[in-house]
């Protein structure tokens, strides 16, 4: 089975530079599953790594659509199957390194059920005849374990759920439970909350000072927004400041609650998922933890 490392936590984390320092120790190579990074352009608002930041190392799948395309977990899957095959034929290791679990377990465990066109137009009948709520009852119904997941209002997951579901007569979650594709390494890092937030707190405000509002401004007015890239952490909220809904003072705040809304869920999914090994880095800095996980590794691959 085909060896590959994870480094999973929530957004201020600094997952990337554990990444890197990672890569180097055990030679291996980063493959982003960040659903936002992929995204050209929108490099202030989702905290890219810069190039000059990536000390040699290679990152792939950043910067590979634009932002008024849409992608998903499915593409995400197949996009990432390349790399990580690319990467083992130079005799180094993938490094996956993100924050978006459904990516994560898209690839690490389950083929992403078929679409099918004529149920997706049967459920936007009934959707647009009954309303969000009631879609989202019935998927209470039928898949409750995936309904207490997802954001009642996340229409996308709902009628997706809705969709796999009546194609398959099979809940959705269930997709979720296949068996390992890869021989994984799952690394899950974790700080304590109330220096995490600090963490959140000076780079929201720092993305403003190095030009947030101007990034969403050059991407309304030369590319747009697609129904993915725009649920980026305040791609939206900016564009409501922009068009004067709200004020600058406000929008900062609706960010900061929004990103850490984000990080506790992210923490919530990383402990619920399966193997994966917690590191808590409060207090340590990034050769400590680079030292935990290199050890782990070794015990467990034998290298």
């Amino acid at each position: 089975m085909k060896k590959v490392v994870v480094i999973f936590g929530p957004t201020g984390v600094k997952k990337s530079e554990i990444g890197i320092l990672l890569s180097k120790e055990i030679n291996g190579e980063i493959i982003s599953f960040d659903a936002y990074q992929i995204y050209k352009y929108m490099d202030i608002g989702t905290n890219k790594i810069r190039k000059e930041d990536m000390d040699n190392i290679p990152h792939h799948l950043i910067d590979i659509v634009m932002p008024n395309e849409t992608f998903s977990a499915g593409l995400f899957k197949e996009f990432a199957e390349k790399e990580i095959e690319e990467v083992l034929k130079r005799d180094k290791i993938p490094v996956l390194v993100g924050g978006t679990g459904l990516y994560m377990r898209t690839l690490l465990y389950y083929e992403p059920p078929k679409k099918d066109e004529k149920i997706r137009e049967i459920l936007n009948k009934k959707f647009e005849r009954f309303g969000l709520e009631e879609m989202y009852n019935e998927l209470i119904k039928v898949d409750p374990f995936y309904a207490n997941k997802i954001n009642k209002n996340d229409k996308k997951r709902i009628m997706r759920a809705l969709e796999v579901y009546y194609i398959y007569k099979k809940p959705f979650s269930e997709f979720l439970k296949e068996e390992d594709r890869y021989d994984s390494i799952k690394f899950g890092i974790i700080m304590e909350r109330k220096v995490l937030y600090k963490n959140l707190e000076d780079r929201i405000e720092k993305m403003f000072q190095n030009g947030f509002i101007e990034e969403v401004k050059f991407i309304k007015e030369n590319f747009g927004f697609s129904p993915t890239s725009i649920k980026a952490i305040g791609y939206e909220t900016i564009l409501q400041y922009l068009n004067g809904n709200i004020n600058l003072e406000d929008c900062k705040k609706l960010i900061l609650k929004k990103t850490k809304d984000y990080a506790r869920r992210q923490i919530i999914w990383l402990r619920k998922e399966k193997n994966m090994i917690i590191i808590d880095r409060t207090n340590k800095d990034d050769k400590i933890v680079i030292n935990e996980i290199r050890e782990i590794i070794k015990e467990r691959w034998k290298i």
